[in-house]
């Protein structure tokens, strides 16, 4: 019911997920991970925004929110689409399912906010009737004091090794690879390019 997806930013997780819900007709419940606002940006704005709200408890709102579109009945007479037993990847095919797009994680400050996180995530995926596909891009840590790469590697860890979780993992976008690409496309149309 799972699918972790991970790879370099900017090698298609996301996109082939897209891609594939608008070819098998399937709608998207996307979160996307917004950029981190500092709090010192924020207390400088005054009245001229709406509220602080972090990101964790966007997300948090996101999964609740997914969560009660997960209860509303998707086939005729409240039949819910999936015998109430929870919508796996090959039953969801049919025209008409759901899927759950999670596009990286927000950041967190700290372990306890990081574990919460994690536990949010882990309850969500346990409990949502519609297949969840999560992105996660590999980090690189920046330095020694740089916690999110290490976060976000225990969620890989505990996600891979859950039975309900498959992970697949995107190599990067690389100039020999794109040029394999297009040639083996210009092949098919009969286009042939000199080198």
């Amino acid at each position: 019911r799972v699918l972790l997806l991970t790879g370099p930013t900017g090698c298609g997780k996301s996109t082939t997920v897209e891609l594939l819900c608008a070819e098998l007709g399937l709608r998207l419940l996307r979160w996307s991970a917004p950029t981190p606002t500092l709090w010192h940006e924020h207390a400088y704005q005054g009245d001229l925004a709406a509220g602080y709200v972090s990101k964790k408890r966007e997300f948090e709102e996101f999964l609740s929110r997914s969560t009660i579109m997960s209860q509303i009945p998707l086939g005729p007479s409240g039949s819910g689409g999936g015998g109430g037993k929870g919508l796996a990847f090959g039953k969801s095919v049919r025209a008409g399912g759901t899927v759950v797009l999670i596009d990286d994680l927000p950041a967190t400050n700290g372990f306890q906010k990081h574990q919460e996180l994690v536990d949010s995530l882990r309850r969500f995926c346990g409990s949502s009737r519609h297949p969840v596909v999560l992105c996660l891009s590999t980090i690189h840590k920046q330095d020694a004091r740089d916690n999110q790469g290490y976060y976000q590697d225990r969620v890989v860890r505990s996600l891979e090794l859950s039975t309900e979780c498959k992970v697949c993992t995107f190599p990067a976008v690389t100039a020999p690879r794109i040029a394999k690409v297009l040639e083996r496309a210009s092949e098919s149309e009969n286009h042939y390019v000199d080198r």
